[in-house]
């Protein structure tokens, strides 16, 4: 369990620091290297999701063998699953394309 916990809690750290450099660069790059350079931060930024993803998996094989124990209810879990779904959210804004006059 310790390093499931730890797994996801690093994921997780990894997570944030990738969508606030994608946030980053795609705020302030400018030039003819902005697409290579916001192509890169968006990669990072998913293998860092999938990285979460695998973690948050670990987590449910480990619930699903020991029931008796609740891993997703309480302590460093709970806050790191409320934290992935908080950068999860953030990085869906981001994504969006900007409105225009009101239409997309």
């Amino acid at each position: 369990m310790a390093d499931a916990l730890r797994d996801l809690v690093r994921a997780v750290d990894l997570l944030q620091v990738e969508v606030q450099r994608e946030a980053h660069v795609s705020r302030t790059a400018s030039g003819p290297g902005t697409v290579h350079m916001v192509r890169q931060a968006t990669e990072s930024s998913e293998r860092a999701m999938k990285r979460c993803m695998d973690a948050v998996e670990a987590i449910h094989r480990l619930q699903e063998k020991m029931p008796s124990l609740q891993f997703m209810e309480t302590g460093e879990v709970a806050i790191a699953m409320r934290r992935f779904d908080s950068l999860v959210s953030r990085r869906k804004q981001m994504n969006v394309a900007p409105r225009i006059c009101g239409y997309n």
